[in-house]
């Protein structure tokens, strides 16, 4: 894969555990790739600093996270959702980081842990965290909820320009809904709206299948995942 958008950089600021929070049984999506799928998607768009972005299987929030810092005035929005309460409750903190007060209370709580254990990761942290308050000089909004995708049936409310999914695909991820290959083509269709761009991130051996509401913009295969992107060109029609 040939990198278009996303600069070589090591993100170490964005490392899962030093800011940003992780969780256990959650993967956290390499940043530089996050980064460049999102502007892969937002070349197809009219609009590209007033952008709404929705992350139905969300997790952590770690891949919103870091495409909202990365992309901070692009953004004006995001929504995230998942089957899970608890790992919900890490991304709303996650997320949290891109609001003034979230990044204020997280540098306080770094801060409390380097003055009770005065370890160097605790100085990193602090350091790191001023990376993130050069970047949010405004909040910007998001909305999480909870979702178990594949047993939804309605259209989506959510009026989303980007749509990014990673699929669930190895025992790393401890994904508990009703994980179906047809109900994943149906719900694709159903989360979009026209003109909506969505990518699907897979592993090689997933097949997807989509009707003709959605045209195939990009295909991009690097490691084990593959990238597709496509554009709802119809609209709802589900």
């Amino acid at each position: 894969m040939i990198y278009r958008f996303a600069e070589k950089n090591s993100f170490q600021y964005l490392a899962a555990g030093s800011v940003i929070k992780s969780y256990k049984g959650n993967t956290n999506f390499p940043v530089r790739l996050g980064h460049e799928i999102f502007n892969r998607c937002l070349q197809y768009i009219d609009n590209k600093e007033k952008v709404t972005i929705y992350d139905p299987m969300c997790g952590s929030g770690y891949l919103l996270t870091t495409v909202g810092l990365l992309n901070f005035n692009k953004i004006s929005k995001i929504y995230g959702s998942d089957i899970n309460d608890e790992v919900i409750n890490v991304a709303r903190k996650n997320l949290r980081l891109l609001t003034i007060e979230g990044i204020k209370k997280r540098e306080n709580e770094i801060q409390h842990l380097l003055d009770n254990y005065d370890r160097e990761s605790y100085e990193i942290g602090l350091q790191q965290i001023t990376i993130f308050k050069n970047i949010v000089n405004k909040d910007l909004d998001f909305e999480l909820f909870k979702r178990d995708l594949f047993e939804e049936s309605v259209k989506s409310d959510i009026k989303a320009d980007i749509i990014i999914m990673d699929l669930p695909y190895n025992n790393l991820v401890n994904y508990q809904g009703n994980y179906s290959k047809n109900k994943l083509e149906e719900q694709i269709v159903r989360l979009t709206q026209k003109n909506t761009i969505i990518a699907v991130i897979k592993n090689k051996a997933q097949k997807l299948t989509v009707n003709s509401t959605l045209q195939r913009l990009e295909k991009i295969k690097t490691g084990k995942r593959v990238i597709e992107i496509y554009k709802n060109a119809v609209g709802n029609t589900m």
